[in-house]
């Protein structure tokens, strides 16, 4: 191997890296992109999956679990999106109002919309219920619906809206618009053991929260836990995304997908 091979390479590592961290942390308006269709679908069509990711993260963070819906069963029978929306400078009620406005404007039909997000992006798609929006089930992937881990010192407007003392949160979750939808809330959440023991927790999410077991009745609540031989820092939360993780809600959308009804 040439000897300037390795420096090269963590150069180009370096420059990815940091334009990835400034497009992330620059002020965004909430924006959506439209997956290319398996087969041609009518312009009528109700059938929506929106994908809404995270805090700190884009888009193709929630490349892998796009594709981990559609090779489910039915799912070229409906249309994807993802959503791109500010997770540092706007708490995540204003992202989902400008996240509703968008997709309202597009002219299509959401009767029958899947809302799925990941961590911030599943309080994100609670709250654009609240806001109206259709909903025919919703997934979330570890989010903090009763706020994140207090162990977390953020302090930007978008993760103190999802801190456990949030005002915004504690009246999303005495909302009667979210609290009538629950029956098609579907919660995961990741637990662990290594070699220090059990835990509670993905790393940033607990699973009290994740789970949200103080919201009452919901469609289902699933439960994963991974083992790792050394302390896994953070990554069962990322974990969260691949395909066998997150099979329960895989599952989910399988019967989702096959059903004529309109509620899950």
């Amino acid at each position: 191997m040439p000897t300037n091979a390795l420096p090269k390479l963590r150069k180009g590592q370096l420059k990815t890296w940091v334009r990835h961290g400034c497009d992330i942390l620059r002020p965004k308006t909430a924006s959506i992109v439209l997956q290319p269709e398996a087969k041609p679908l009518p312009q009528n069509c109700p059938r929506h999956v929106i994908l809404v990711h995270g805090h700190n993260c884009m888009p193709s963070f929630l490349h892998g679990l796009l594709r981990s819906l559609r090779a489910v069963p039915g799912a070229d029978e409906w249309r994807f999106w993802l959503v791109e929306y500010d997770t540092h400078w706007k708490p995540f009620t204003r992202s989902a109002r400008e996240i509703v406005r968008v997709l309202e404007h597009t002219g299509y039909d959401f009767s029958e919309a899947v809302l799925v997000g990941y961590s911030m992006g599943g309080l994100v798609v609670r709250q654009m219920v609240v806001e109206g929006f259709p909903c025919k089930a919703l997934l979330s992937l570890c989010s903090p619906h009763l706020g994140y881990a207090p162990w977390l010192p953020f302090g930007e407007a978008g993760s103190l809206s999802i801190s456990p003392l949030s005002r915004r949160l504690q009246m999303l979750n005495r909302n009667p618009r979210d609290r009538a939808a629950r029956p098609k809330y579907h919660f995961l959440a990741i637990d662990y053991t290594d070699r220090l023991g059990y835990h509670a927790h993905d790393g940033l999410i607990t699973k009290r929260s994740a789970l949200g077991e103080t919201l009452g009745p919901l469609g289902s609540r699933l439960q994963v836990h991974l083992s790792y031989r050394f302390p896994p820092g953070i990554n069962p939360h990322v974990h969260v995304l691949r395909r066998e993780n997150v099979a329960p809600a895989l599952q989910v959308c399988e019967a989702l997908f096959a059903s004529d009804t309109t509620t899950l």
